[in-house]
């Protein structure tokens, strides 16, 4: 009856530990969790303000001007939705780059 006891808790062990690894190592596959909010983006990264998505900060990239801010985007189709109306992707939100952070 002891040694019952004694397997549930090696197994809680085992499988906390593989959790601990897990997560330590960046957790569910690595696919960037925190990546809207700005945290956890390599350098030379931004966030598309429209979908979400990582986006390189380079001069091949598509960008738009919007009150004196820089915003890059993943495709074109971003670009338009945040044209038809850039407040809904602006207020409230992280501002975009200003020029001289390119290389942030």
């Amino acid at each position: 009856m002891e040694n019952e006891g004694f397997g549930g808790i090696l197994w809680f062990l085992i499988w906390g530990g593989l959790f601990y690894f897990m997560m330590r190592a960046g957790g569910c596959g690595g696919h960037g969790h925190g990546a809207k909010d700005g945290g956890g983006l390599k350098p030379g990264k931004t966030v598309d303000p429209v979908c979400g998505g990582e986006v390189d900060m380079t001069d091949e990239t598509i960008i738009q001007r919007h009150d004196g801010q820089i915003y890059y985007f993943c495709s074109r189709k971003c670009v338009e939705k945040f044209n038809g109306n850039p407040s809904v992707y602006t207020e409230g939100r992280p501002q975009g780059h200003h020029e001289s952070d390119k290389n942030h």
